[in-house]
């Protein structure tokens, strides 16, 4: 049943509201604060009120950031009606870290958050149950004390990231337990990871939160990453953890979060909790609404909440405000063809745009030896020992981003071998012109690993090491095609929903395609598009990119890939093809 719920999130037929609010179902109730952060009843009574009162997409829990550190024993200050504080320092020191033993997952008041779940999944049946958590540098931060861990990350990283390895380790038994309460998801509160820079999230914050990431998240188990400091600065960072759902607080532009995100990715956000749901008016609330709704029309993949969690004294009015305007919206849908040249003349626009991590698109040691020409799948130890060493080394420097273009008016001469879009005449050859002679509209699609990679294969050979540069190649190679696989899928799933279909994908240098065609085809993309260039010669850098046509239609559709049309021999395609086709005969 978790799976189908958490399916509900991703409602293409209506807009969807999911606010973090915890004041409103208390006040509803008629509890105190204090009654809430100690007392699993009370929990589950404001979230089942809530659920009965608003149509929210999701119920949440209480976003109590003081539970955790509780537990590792930090004095917390307790208030009738305001959630508690972290007071002091519980660690100064190395030395102190070092002695901080992990506590058990049911120390201080985590129990009480562990039965609240329980209860909350035994109440709550109509939509899907998210459980809260604290992120781990966060939690660290309550423990070390936030102004002196921004300045110990760069003085003291070792302690730093000794307590956040104690931190990782309790958040990912916690999440386990709330997990195996049957709870849907886990919305993980990392707020002070918006006071680092890109790159000390990536060390401090984010490397943690994917370990919690990669024990927990599933199909069936959703994992929202929440980070209300966030500027914009660190969304690459966020995404890098590989949460299928991030939320983001009203500090964020959401339109420009939204490019950054891959689009198979839930993106939540972000009305002012205070400044507008707490002192504005309700019909302040709905213009805002709806203004963000509007501004968000073309991603299906984004759900209106707040910015972080409510504060006390939000109305009614101004409640009921905001779910008139997500009643009334209109279902959220990226048009295949959008017109908008300065004369109303049709223009390539971006459709589809991701940025992943290897983590999530790391290629399988089977599909690296069948490349490499070991087809049955038994590497020897020497290449699996270069396949470990590159996956390594290849730490941090992967910057793998893609997307496509349309361009809405496309006109296919089979009989001259030539397509003809946007005022370019592209020369594709017999093949390309004969499967995308149905086309209605060309997708152009660049997709890059990025360049370290390849700065890595370079420095591994130039050492003398060719056997591990090459594997390093090789990687690059799957990894490109394995986010271009993302991204086609994603545009496949767009175009559907208005009845049309996609081909399989076609680059020039392939398929009787001159590679020199590169030149045009760039031209359909914005200057530096995904960070990549274009030399003279026709060659991309970084090498380890790959570009080309989708066609889209209502009488196209996407097929195995028929090596037998093509001549070309050393493909990665024919490859694979042919060692998963022996496969299915052995299996």
């Amino acid at each position: 049943m978790s799976a189908q719920r958490v399916a509900m999130l991703r409602n293409r037929d209506r807009r969807l509201a999911l606010p973090i609010m915890t004041h409103p179902g208390l006040d509803r109730i008629g509890k105190r604060v204090i009654e809430c952060v100690t007392d699993a009843n009370v929990q589950v009574a404001a979230m089942t009120e809530l659920c009965r009162a608003y149509p929210t997409a999701a119920a949440t829990s209480v976003m109590d950031l003081t539970v955790e550190a509780e537990a590792f024993g930090a004095s917390i200050a307790f208030f009738e009606h305001e959630i508690p504080t972290v007071t002091g320092r519980l660690v100064t020191s190395l030395e102190e870290v070092d002695r901080l033993p992990v506590p058990s997952t049911t120390a201080g008041r985590l129990s009480v958050y562990q039965e609240a779940a329980r209860g909350a999944v035994r109440a709550i049946h109509d939509r899907p149950v998210l459980a809260s958590c604290i992120g781990p540098f966060s939690l660290a931060a309550r423990l070390f004390g936030v102004t002196e861990i921004m300045t110990a990350c760069l003085l003291e990283p070792e302690t730093i990231q000794l307590l956040l390895e104690k931190c990782t380790a309790l958040l990912v038994e916690h999440v386990r337990v709330l997990k195996a309460a049957g709870t849907d998801g886990i919305v993980m509160a990392e707020p002070a990871a918006g006071l680092l820079s890109e790159e000390l999230c990536d060390a401090f914050s984010s490397a943690h939160v994917r370990k919690v990431v990669e024990a927990v998240q599933s199909e069936d188990y959703l994992f929202v990453l929440h980070n209300c400091g966030n500027r914009g600065h660190v969304t690459s960072s966020m995404v890098s953890t590989g949460a299928r759902a991030l939320h983001f607080g009203n500090q964020a532009n959401m339109v420009e979060a939204l490019r950054v995100v891959p689009p198979d990715r839930l993106v939540l956000g972000n009305l002012d909790p205070a400044g507008l749901m707490k002192l504005g008016t309700p019909a302040a609330v709905e213009a805002a609404a709806r203004a963000l709704l509007a501004a968000t029309i073309g991603h299906p993949n984004f759900i209106l909440s707040t910015g972080c969690d409510m504060p006390a004294g939000v109305s009614e009015a101004n409640l009921a405000a905001l779910f008139a305007a997500v009643s009334s919206a209109e279902p959220a849908k990226r048009p295949v063809v959008r017109a908008g040249g300065r004369n109303g003349a049709p223009r390539a626009r971006e459709l589809i745009h991701g940025r992943f991590t290897f983590s999530e698109l790391r290629p399988s040691s089977h599909d690296i030896g069948t490349v490499l020409g070991y087809p049955d799948g038994e590497l020897p130890d020497v290449v699996g020992t270069a396949i470990e060493e590159v996956v390594a080394r290849g730490e941090g420097l992967w910057s793998i981003e893609g997307g496509c273009v349309l361009s809405p008016e496309v006109s296919v001469d089979r009989s001259a071998h030539l397509i003809r879009a946007q005022g370019l005449t592209f020369e594709v050859g017999r093949i390309v012109s004969g499967q995308l002679s149905r086309s209605t509209t060309l997708a152009a699609f660049l997709c890059t690993a990025g360049k370290g990679i390849e700065d890595l294969s370079r420095s591994l050979m130039a050492s003398g090491d060719h056997f591990t540069g090459f594997v390093a190649d090789t990687i690059g190679s799957l990894v490109v095609e394995a986010a271009m696989d993302r991204l086609h899928r994603a545009l496949e799933d767009l175009v559907a929903e208005e009845g049309l279909g996609v081909t399989n994908r076609y680059s020039p240098g392939y398929c009787e395609w001159d590679v020199a065609e590169q030149q045009k085809l760039f031209q359909l993309f914005p200057p530096g598009y995904c960070g990549v260039t274009l030399t003279d010669t026709s060659l991309m850098r970084p090498i380890k990119t790959v570009s080309g046509f989708i066609g889209v239609g209502p009488e196209v559709h996407r097929a195995p890939y028929t090596c037998g049309m093509c001549d070309l021999k050393d493909c990665l395609y024919r490859r694979l093809a042919k060692e998963r086709a022996r496969s299915e005969v052995r299996g």
